[in-house]
């Protein structure tokens, strides 16, 4: 049987046949192709992302960790930490970088005999180094964030890098042209619903407030004097009395991804 044969003669006879199977095969490809970058786009960052990332030096670049720390019996603590870099090129070179480290930690400390909470928030300007070379500072920069999966809690960086990290998924921008503005945007409200949701009485403003903060900080956003506080004596009261305040902050922030 000359099989050659055949299919040149099939094809000769029904050529709108074999067009019509080329064009499902096309579209199913398509189709899959599709149906990948969806699910590969709505991944979260991961380690390789992050780290191949920190090569390029942010300038500024805050990481958090959210965890909730169970004491005793007694006593559960919600925790955000969240570490911040700032690094200033030195003569206009980028071969060497001042740097400034900071450590900041909001937590909310919840007994469970009487219900009772306590709120502090607590800062410390850390380490600064005059003088780093750029392979040191990207070191360091990848020091902070080497237990992006070493421990328990959760882990998220600041929305501007996190931003530049998503902007670099190409392949994506293919399903949406604003891919990266609007996961974004997203990751954000996101974020906001993990630390503070007052429909299912989640009592924790302070570890909101950090968060917003510091990305007001990296995206140069006045921050009002509300906000700079150690203890929450009377909660809502305190809640009262910032609520407008900081859904303007939100909405700056929010509104600053479009420029991005």
């Amino acid at each position: 049987m000359d099989l050659p044969a055949i299919r040149e003669t099939f094809v000769s006879r029904y050529p709108e046949y074999i067009n019509s199977v080329r064009a499902l095969n096309r579209e199913t490809r398509d189709q899959l192709r599709i149906t990948h970058l969806f699910d590969k786009c709505k991944l979260p960052i991961n380690k390789s992302e992050l780290f191949d990332y920190l090569d390029t030096v942010p300038l500024k670049y805050a990481f958090f960790n959210l965890y909730l720390d169970e004491r005793s019996l007694e006593y559960q603590i919600l925790n955000l930490e969240c570490n911040l870099l700032i690094l200033t090129p030195l003569f206009g070179k980028l071969v060497n970088y001042g740097r400034l480290a900071s450590y900041y930690k909001a937590l909310t400390v919840m007994n469970m005999d009487n219900g009772s909470l306590y709120f502090r928030s607590e800062g410390n300007p850390g380490e600064a180094n005059l003088s780093s070379s750029r392979n040191h500072t990207i070191d360091k920069l990848k020091t902070m964030s080497r237990d992006y999966e070493s421990k328990n809690g959760e882990f998220f960086i600041d929305i501007k890098n996190y931003f530049n990290i998503i902007n670099r998924r190409l392949s994506c921008f293919e399903i949406d042209p604003n891919y990266a503005k609007n996961t974004t945007k997203e990751h954000f409200i996101d974020v906001i619903k993990k630390l503070y949701n007052d429909k299912d009485d989640i009592l924790s403003i302070n570890l909101l407030d950090l968060y917003l903060t510091i990305n007001a900080y990296i995206l140069n956003i006045d921050v009002s004097n509300l906000f700079r506080y150690e203890t929450i004596h009377k909660y809502d009261e305190f809640v009262q009395n910032t609520q407008v305040e900081r859904q303007k902050l939100i909405d700056k922030i929010y509104s600053s991804i479009d420029n991005f």
